[in-house]
């Protein structure tokens, strides 16, 4: 039994630690729409890890505040600053699927961009080898920044 219990423990851990962003400019609403794909059990262990509290997210004892605890954590681990100037962002809410967390924010009045500045220390604090990627799309530009504990901030040029 406990050799069972292992092996079950192995298969449902990952062994890889990465989260992937999307940032979209919407030029009709001059806003940019962010989506931030993380691992349940990761955003979990970072708040339960400072907070000391269980989330139990996606399941009948889930905490009644866990979207205010994510939001809290994702606001003070995730900042952008466009053309130099810091941008406030609105975190819309959250989906769990299975073992993804999927989190929603909004930078509005976002015109014209020169250079976007972002600053992602998700899970690092946690992960010793947490990997954060950001995929940017703006006009018909593509651009992607790999973030890690060496390199927590980097910089798009448009």
């Amino acid at each position: 039994m406990l050799k069972l219990l292992i092996t079950l423990c192995l298969f449902f851990t990952h062994e890889f630690y990465i989260s992937v962003t999307q940032i979209d400019h919407n030029p009709k609403n001059e806003s940019l729409e962010i989506t931030v794909k993380m691992f349940t059990d990761d955003i979990e262990n970072a708040i339960e890890t400072f907070e000391n509290v269980e989330l139990n997210l996606g399941n009948e004892k889930e905490h009644e505040s866990s979207t205010d605890f994510i939001k809290n954590y994702v606001i003070e681990n995730f900042e952008l600053s466009q053309n130099g100037k810091d941008i406030d962002l609105e975190f819309l809410g959250k989906e769990v699927e299975l073992d993804i967390t999927w989190c929603y924010l909004e930078a509005k009045n976002i015109k014209n961009i020169s250079s976007l500045t972002v600053e992602n220390n998700l899970l690092i604090d946690i992960l010793e080898t947490q990997t954060n990627i950001v995929h940017v799309k703006y006009k018909d530009q593509n651009s992607s920044l790999m973030l890690n504990k060496g390199k927590t901030k980097d910089k798009i040029e448009f």
